[in-house]
């Protein structure tokens, strides 16, 4: 009977580690889709400045223009 118990035990012990890989399996792919998230951020963030300094420098040139005009 105790035998049984035990392997019983052993049984649900396995089970529960076997769950905790499938959660840090999840935590793993949690965390690459958050870099992933964090990476488009970033180009987003890198488009919108590039956006932003484009604007400036055509801002810029159309004052400069417009100051060298007669």
């Amino acid at each position: 009977m105790t035998k049984a118990g035990f392997g019983v035990t052993k049984a649900s012990f396995g089970v529960a580690k076997a769950s905790f890989e499938v959660t840090k399996a999840g935590f793993g792919v949690a965390k690459v889709s958050f870099e992933v998230a964090k990476a488009g951020f970033g180009v987003r963030n890198l488009v919108y400045k590039s956006q932003n300094l484009i604007f400036e420098l055509g801002r810029r040139f159309l004052n400069w223009r417009n100051f060298q005009l007669p």
